[in-house]
Formats: structure tokens, sequence, C-alpha cells
């Protein structure tokens, strides 16, 4: 099963997608953790991504395609995998599908977690809070920020794949197991994890 997983800042994706991929058995794909590799690391998109994420902002489209256009080409099967992170604009949803059209790996659909903004300022600030050394763009003044960079960016995404009959909205709210279980209730009406398309 091939999807791509959006949603708000503090929508849960992180623990969802980790929790997904095992039962589905699929390669997870998080921009965001390959973003903070690269600056752990050091390197030259490390170096200038560095400053943009730590004020709330994006990362150019061409980092971040080019990144995942990388890895996908080593998948050694099409059978299945998870986006994570991106897309984030409509910019970058039209140039994705152009690269799994072209990779013969298209999406079977994008899973969207919707979430209340009062739930996810109480969650990002609550991450804040709770961590001994949270993330830069978890910083409380960065949060509002962060959220308006979704509705004006990322959330076109979402119509994007709705009018594509691709859109699958599930209810992010309650604990983790909860949200879970609406997730794979959601996918049940995709067929299950299958082989490449050639078989």
């Amino acid at each position: 099963m091939r999807l791509i997983f959006v949603g708000p800042p503090g929508a849960g994706k992180g623990t969802q997608a980790t929790r997904l991929v095992e039962k589905l058995e699929i390669p997870h794909f998080s921009t965001g953790d390959m973003l903070r590799d690269e600056i752990r690391k050091r390197t030259r998109i490390g170096r200038i991504a560095d400053p943009l994420i730590s004020k709330g902002k994006f990362v150019s489209d061409e980092l971040v395609l080019a990144m995942l256009e990388s890895q996908l080409k080593q998948l050694e099967c099409e059978a299945g995998f998870l986006l994570d992170g991106v897309p984030r604009t409509l910019n970058q949803a039209k140039v994705i599908d152009s690269m799994l059209a072209r990779l013969n790996r298209p999406v079977d659909a994008c899973l969207y977690l919707s979430v209340p903004d009062d739930v996810l300022h109480h969650r990002l600030q609550n991450r804040t809070s709770t961590t001994s050394q949270p993330r830069a763009d978890d910083q409380k003044q960065w949060i509002p920020r962060r959220l308006e960079i979704y509705r004006t960016r990322t959330a076109p995404v979402v119509e994007h794949y709705q009018l594509q009959g691709r859109l699958v909205e599930v209810d992010g709210t309650g604990s983790p197991d909860e949200v879970f279980s609406r997730i794979q209730e959601a996918l049940a009406h995709i067929h299950d994890a299958r082989p490449c398309e050639e078989e």
C-alpha cells in the first residue's frame, strides 16, 4: 500500500506513522527525520535547513524533493511506502504525483489526520513543556506561526487529493490507540498491501 500522510503540526503523525508502517510492513519516509539527520551531520543540506526549521519555516521544495526521490529510487519493489511530512505544499504534491508516476509507484491514498486548532495548541505546548530538549520549532512562540503556515500552504494539499478521490480523512483526537483504530477502519476499504504492479 502506497500512502501519503498529512496533517497539521501536533496531529500525531509521527506516532501513528510508526504504528502504521509496522502494521503494513512498508518503508517509512519522514522528511522531517531526514532533514534533522542532515542537520545533525552538518551537511550542506543541514546547514541550509537548520536556520529555517528553527524559525518554523519550510525548507525549499527542491531540497526536500531531491532527498525524497533519491530514497524512493532505492525501493526494491513498488508494493508500498508511507510518505510522512511531504507534500507540504500544492506544488510539492503536483511534483510528487509526477515523480511517482515516472517511477510507476502511484499513491493509493492520502491519509489526513484532522485535529481542531485548540487541541493542536495544547499538544504542542505540552510537547515543549514536558521535553527536556524540545525541538527548536516547537518553542511556544512559533506555534501560531507553524499553524498559520500549515493553513495557508499545506491545507490545499488536502483539497488536491480530495479532488483526486484519494483522500482518507481520520479524526485525530483522542488517545493514540483510538486514533490508530480509526486509521485502520478508514483504510479498510483500500485493498491490502500487494506485490509489485507487474505481478
